[in-house]
């Protein structure tokens, strides 16, 4: 005998579409919500106290990102960006951590300072949190444990932390890693041009952040991670499709490179004028000699 559901169906029961989309929707926004209300709820005394998350704490290095943000964007927008407080004067077109070309802090435009920068830290702790929850996902691990895994991540030390020592720019860097894991993921089990491409966008951002050390780490682990979900083309004998995944993900780092050629290329001029350029090693090493 079919089941009762299967009968009524038959009949044409208009409830249980409904009644799945519901389930579908409350299962795909339910941790959403749980990952956004721990957060306001962890950050509420900061978030609305009329402050910078972490300017109550003494002994940081808040002011010097906050009076980044103020001159890049609060101050005399004529190029190139000159900082006349950093010893003689360097131009911020150069120093990547005041983040110019970083598309979300499009928010120090429309909001005064202080709102925006915890609106920037709040949504990028939001963003690693849910890329997490999602990239757990679809390594097939559990919705609670994937709930886990965002919360931990979201909450560990070397991240929750750098709210209160002023650390913006690791934090807006790290905040991309899971978004790449994921790409990267979904790239040894659906490969196609956009997903290289979309990983190729996602590194360009993080580069952008403003901590160019985490997206090296980013770049060398995500690869062993592409080798590591496309290693059963190996044991099948697709070389070929093994060589052009591989090939892919440098193609895309190569995107990223090109979109960013506007901050290398000053950054490149300055660090050439400074005593850690590679051509003047030589002379420095005598020096202390």
């Amino acid at each position: 005998m079919p089941p009762i559901k299967e009968i009524l169906a038959r009949f044409g029961d208009k409830r249980l579409p409904i009644q799945f989309t519901g389930f579908r929707f409350v299962a795909a926004g339910g941790p959403a919500i749980i990952l956004l209300l721990s957060l306001v709820f962890s950050l509420g005394s900061e978030l609305f106290s009329g402050n910078v998350i972490g300017s109550t704490h003494l002994d940081n290095d808040l002011g010097y990102f906050l009076s980044l943000r103020k001159i890049a964007f609060y101050g005399d927008s004529s190029f190139p960006f000159w900082n006349p407080y950093l010893m003689c004067g360097v131009p911020l077109i150069a120093e990547i951590q005041s983040g110019l070309f970083y598309p979300p802090n499009i928010v120090f435009r429309i909001f005064p300072l202080d709102i925006a920068t915890n609106i920037s830290l709040f949504l990028h702790l939001y963003l690693l949190a849910l890329c997490t929850y999602y990239f757990a996902r679809q390594i097939h691990i559990s919705r609670a444990g994937a709930l886990i895994a965002g919360s931990v991540f979201c909450f560990c030390g070397p991240v929750f932390l750098r709210l209160f020592i002023g650390h913006h720019t690791d934090l807006y860097t790290i905040a991309w890693i899971p978004a790449v894991f994921l790409v990267v993921s979904r790239i040894g089990t659906m490969p196609g041009c956009k997903n290289f491409i979309y990983l190729g966008l996602i590194l360009c951002l993080q580069f952008l952040a403003g901590h160019p050390q985490y997206l090296f780490y980013t770049i060398f682990f995500s690869w062993l991670y592409v080798l590591f979900v496309n290693r059963h083309l190996l044991r099948w004998n697709l070389i070929r499709s093994w060589v052009l995944r591989n090939i892919g993900f440098f193609f895309s780092i190569c995107i990223a490179v090109l979109i960013v050629l506007p901050q290398i290329v000053p950054i490149y001029e300055m660090l050439s004028l400074s005593p850690r350029h590679i051509g003047k090693a030589p002379f420095i090493s005598l020096s202390f000699a």
